[in-house]
């Protein structure tokens, strides 16, 4: 199957709500779980030092990262905060073909969430990918 083909049968598929709506859980699991990663990375952290941070596992931090985790949004900011970000949202095209014709001010990969971290008085912005 060709990938011309392979977005087309993807296009089909979006036309079913459940299936639309799965689709979409299952981005923005990955998503928070890139963004978690990246964050700990930045705040030059290891999973186990994460871990021991909020009093869990290693592998429950392994699991938010790969997206098995399900993290509630208070959760998740709570988390960020612990590595001196915070959390904002923004809601984006589905597909990338919807991507490519909304124009948008800033560039945020699909399902990928900004990170604003705060150092030494001055903000940093980190983009997580989707």
């Amino acid at each position: 199957m060709t990938i011309e083909e392979m977005n087309q049968d993807l296009e089909h598929r979006m036309k079913n709500p459940e299936f639309r709506r799965e689709f979409g859980a299952s981005k923005a699991r990955r998503a928070v779980g890139y963004l978690i990663a990246d964050a700990r990375r930045e705040a030059g952290m290891t999973q186990e030092n994460l871990a021991a941070l909020l009093g869990t596992k290693r592998e429950f931090i392994a699991k938010l990262e790969t997206g098995s985790g399900n993290p509630s949004a208070a959760y998740l900011g709570g988390l960020l905060a612990l590595m001196g970000c915070r959390l904002e949202f923004r809601a984006s095209p589905l597909l990338e073909k919807q991507q490519k014709q909304k124009v948008a001010a800033e560039t945020i990969p699909r399902g990928g969430a900004l990170v604003r971290r705060h150092k030494g008085g001055k903000i940093e912005e980190h983009v997580a990918a989707g």
